[in-house]
């Protein structure tokens, strides 16, 4: 539920899609999600 929530305000707030799966992971790190949306930035 937490992730649900994360992830909406990251696309309220940058309007960076984030996939669900991405956050939910027992892989992904804080880094690695700041490295997925500041590379999603520079796309943009």
């Amino acid at each position: 539920m937490l992730a649900a929530e994360f992830r909406g305000w990251i696309y309220q707030q940058l309007k960076v899609n984030v996939p669900y799966l991405t956050m939910l992971a027992s892989t992904t790190t804080l880094t690695m999600l700041s490295e997925l949306i500041a590379g999603k930035l520079l796309e943009a």
